[in-house]
């Protein structure tokens, strides 16, 4: 179950083959990604305004950090430049996990 929740704030093509890659449950990945999308994208830019976020930027790359991209679509329908921000953080983050989350995966476990 940890293999397929840690997969959690990528894109889903890229936790389906995370997941399958460390021996994960992929449906669950993918459920698990789809819903962490949906509910960033909708609560994300709530949530940023509420604790005093109010740069476009900084916006967008935190909900393509977090809500990859159900919060950039969510970004995009907001302002072009969050929606800019988002993809770049998006893509980043799908980058960075895809390297470095196997070997993370194997120290912990």
């Amino acid at each position: 179950m940890l293999l397929s929740v840690s997969t959690k704030g990528v894109t889903t093509a890229v936790a389906l083959a995370l997941s399958e890659k460390m021996g994960g449950i992929v449906p669950v990945a993918v459920a698990v990604v789809c819903i962490s999308g949906i509910y960033g994208g909708l609560v994300g830019p709530w949530i940023c305004r509420r604790t005093g976020v109010h740069d476009l930027r900084a916006t967008g790359f935190a909900l393509g950090i977090n809500a990859h991209a159900g919060g950039t679509a969510m970004a995009f329908g907001i302002n072009p430049t969050m929606g800019v921000y988002s993809s770049l953080a998006m893509c980043l983050n799908a980058i960075l996990t895809a390297m470095v989350l196997p070997f993370v995966i194997t120290w912990l476990v």
